[in-house]
């Protein structure tokens, strides 16, 4: 059972109509509510893709090796079939490990056949342990991120978690005041 801050949470994140900033402290069931999430989109994108010409990708990961191995599995769904692969660190977001070869899939080649089938994407990239990024990452993060899906059919929904307070203020600089976008 969700309290209510979980259960909003949740439908957010189901929803896949906005972007997300949830922030709160350790121990309060954050990464329980995006297994939970993760799941529940799953078996809705298995049970729509064929019919809506639609595919959902969600890519999990963390700031930390060690918090990646916690997130739910990512998972790729089209055509009524779902591709898991492990959460990863946002510093190897380009190559996502997948579970079935154990090769790393670049983000283009993993949606090209969904572009190349005119399908409507949704792309999940969910951050856990968000305070712990600094400003410059998050403008690489940025970058790769609108540099693989700059198509007009994909949207991409961010689910930031993480304690926001997590990390104190260095020479007057919080670890959001350096982001450029």
């Amino acid at each position: 059972v969700l309290n209510p801050g979980q259960q909003q949470l949740f439908n957010s994140l189901v929803s896949l109509k906005t972007s997300i900033v949830s922030s709160s402290p350790a121990g309060t069931g954050k990464t329980f509510t995006l297994d939970m999430s993760v799941e529940q989109i799953i078996r809705d994108a298995k049970g729509t893709s064929n019919k809506m010409n639609t595919a959902v990708g969600i890519f999990t990961m963390c700031t930390t090796a060690a918090g990646a191995g916690h997130l739910p599995d990512g998972a790729w769904v089209a055509d009524g079939r779902v591709s898991r692969f492990c959460a990863t660190t946002v510093h190897k977001l380009i190559a996502i490990q997948t579970r079935t070869t154990g090769h790393p899939t670049e983000f283009k080649v993993l949606i090209k056949p969904a572009l190349q089938a005119k399908k409507t994407i949704t792309i999940i990239l969910i951050l856990d342990e968000m305070s712990l990024l600094l400003g410059i990452t998050w403008d690489e993060l940025i970058s790769v991120v609108a540099t693989n899906f700059s198509d007009h059919r994909v949207t991409v929904r961010w689910c930031l978690c993480g304690d926001i307070h997590q990390l104190p203020v260095v020479n007057g600089i919080s670890a959001f005041d350096c982001i450029s976008c």
